[in-house]
């Protein structure tokens, strides 16, 4: 277990979009949003550079058109 001092305020202002009933609820529910974003946004990078896609393999790439 974790003892953090938290903005009371601050967490009330966050439950009620995230539609959480406790203070635990409500920080593992943005902890997770924080998670997802960054996972997001490291693909959307990876996209953007087109990291790790074999866009240009003929055999990839025939499996992905519907006949």
């Amino acid at each position: 277990m974790i003892s953090v001092a938290l903005d009371g305020g601050l967490v009330e202002q966050v439950r009620d979009p995230l539609e959480t009933a406790s203070l635990e609820e409500t920080v593992d529910y943005a902890l997770r949003q924080v998670v997802r974003r960054d996972a997001r946004r490291r693909e959307i990078e990876a996209l953007v550079r087109m990291e790790g896609l074999d866009l240009s393999d003929e055999q990839v790439m025939a499996g992905c058109w519907r006949q």
